[in-house]
């Protein structure tokens, strides 16, 4: 009777074993999971902030200082990372992770008597760049959502470098926004700027895809570079 008693305990340890291996082997590869997400969005960011860079200080050639068709995209430029040079405005080695494809360009409002350009860039992918694996399990989903926290810690902490806070989101082929990631503000009446942003991509995308070799990707990094004084 005791040897049956032993060996059912046995068999019962042994299934806990079993089980607890299974429940931290889910764990640990959700864990692995969010890790890679996040490695991504922390690439993207990088990617960004170089871009970003490069457009400051070359900031007096891609920026218009008067719109000559205010409503319209002006002055598109694909940037390139390898042509332009890209790696040289960080000091840190980055290999991208996504098929990322910028540009810049700038966009007046008809609004006022004399309406200023705004110096706009995007950067767009729809897939992992050639050559990087071990990511195929993770969905550009967990990435946008995982950009846009990183995002937000890196906006208030003052590492980036620009102060305006980017729009990721995503379209659908036609330059129809599908999905926004994060929270998109109000304006100053309490009113919400989704419906607002959903006609400016359009508008973005139709022109620059129309009047320029660039083309907006699926999942889109979009900001204004705007210049702070010293």
């Amino acid at each position: 009777m005791q040897a049956i008693i032993v060996v059912v305990l046995i068999i019962i340890m042994e299934f806990y074993n079993i089980m607890e291996a299974k429940r931290n082997s889910v764990a640990t590869e959700s864990n692995i999971d969010q890790f890679k997400a996040s490695s991504v969005a922390s690439n993207l960011i990088q990617y960004s902030d170089m871009l970003t860079q490069y457009a400051i200080i070359n900031y007096d050639q891609l920026h218009l200082i008067d719109a000559t068709n205010p409503g319209n995209v002006e002055n598109i430029q694909i940037i390139d990372y390898n042509t332009n040079n890209i790696s040289d405005y960080s000091q840190k080695n980055l290999k991208p992770f996504l098929n990322y494809t910028s540009a810049v360009f700038n966009y007046a409002p008809i609004d006022g008597e004399f309406p200023t350009p705004i110096l706009y860039l995007v950067i767009s992918w729809d897939s992992y760049a050639y050559g990087v694996i071990g990511y195929n399990k993770i969905s550009m989903a967990e990435i946008m959502g995982a950009a846009n926290q990183h995002l937000s810690k890196h906006m208030y902490q003052g590492n980036s470098v620009n102060w305006i806070i980017p729009i990721l989101l995503q379209q659908d082929g036609e330059c129809n926004m599908v999905e926004a990631f994060g929270q998109i503000a109000n304006d100053n009446r309490g009113v919400t700027q989704i419906d607002k942003i959903r006609q400016l991509f359009n508008l973005f995308c139709t022109q620059v895809n129309k009047n320029s070799a660039y083309r907006f990707q699926k999942y889109i990094y979009l900001a204004p570079i705007i210049l702070t004084a010293n």
